[in-house]
């Protein structure tokens, strides 16, 4: 019963209904399905703008309170910088059938990263895994299996455990689905680049204070909000493919 709540609250899929022909309009964007054992589950493929050979390629996740739907039109930049970018949806979310759980979001997104990987338009030797809030805490969890470029780290928590802690003055031993990235990246060394508004009203600037203790990676820091951040989008697309490609942000 209270897995159940918990995840009501981590996972609010209901909250948000799909619009009718959503991405019809996205040029390039190609619909992939995941079979799993609760139905499938969607993600959208959309491929570089520019440039030829194996491309660099972006695993993104979105918020807990977003679909896969509102972010094509903010990822054309990096597509029109020459990088491949997919969306993985959550299950339960928009058109992707079953309850998502931890276990289920790292089994799922490690599968989709795989099949991005094995494109042979992917440079699988230039991936990035990125995630906002919630999906920073996802990516991270495809980090504990698989190897990236790089993680980029956008207003998330250090585990969901903290979280709780902070928001609900909730004991560890109720927290069901910890995410614990700061465990991950105590374990695993981890080229990353965080990014965090300092007012962020959810998730506290401190959360990615620590986060880049761990891995050394620089911190990109504005005065957004948690759903503003960050508030310069081209320069963050721009300080992003410089790390990326040059190693440097």
């Amino acid at each position: 019963m209270f897995a159940k709540l918990q995840r009501s609250l981590l996972f609010p899929a209901r909250d948000r209904v799909p619009a009718c022909r959503a991405g019809d309009d996205v040029p390039g964007l190609q619909r992939w399905w995941l079979r799993t054992d609760e139905g499938p589950v969607e993600a959208w493929w959309l491929p570089a703008r520019c440039g030829s050979g194996p491309r660099p390629a972006i695993f993104f996740a979105h918020g807990n309170g977003e679909l896969i739907d509102d972010w094509p039109l903010p990822m054309q930049a990096f597509r029109d910088r020459g990088y491949h970018v997919l969306l993985a949806e959550y299950r339960g979310y928009g058109r992707s059938e079953g309850q998502s759980s931890e276990e289920v979001v790292r089994e799922d997104f490690v599968r989709l990263y795989d099949r991005m990987r094995a494109l042979p338009e992917v440079d699988a030797s230039a991936c990035v895994l990125m995630g906002r809030s919630l999906g920073g805490g996802a990516v991270c969890q495809v980090f504990r299996e698989r190897d990236a470029r790089a993680l980029v780290l956008m207003s998330t928590f250090t585990s969901v455990t903290d979280l709780a802690g902070h928001l609900f003055r909730l004991p560890a031993r109720f927290v069901v689905d910890r995410f614990d990235s700061a465990a991950v990246l105590r374990r695993k060394r981890a080229r990353a680049v965080h990014v965090h508004g300092r007012r962020d009203e959810l998730i506290p600037f401190a959360h990615a204070e620590a986060l880049a203790a761990i891995t050394g990676g620089p911190l990109l820091a504005d005065e957004g909000g948690h759903n503003d951040c960050p508030l310069d989008w081209a320069r963050f697309v721009d300080r992003i493919v410089e790390y990326v490609d040059a190693g440097e942000c």
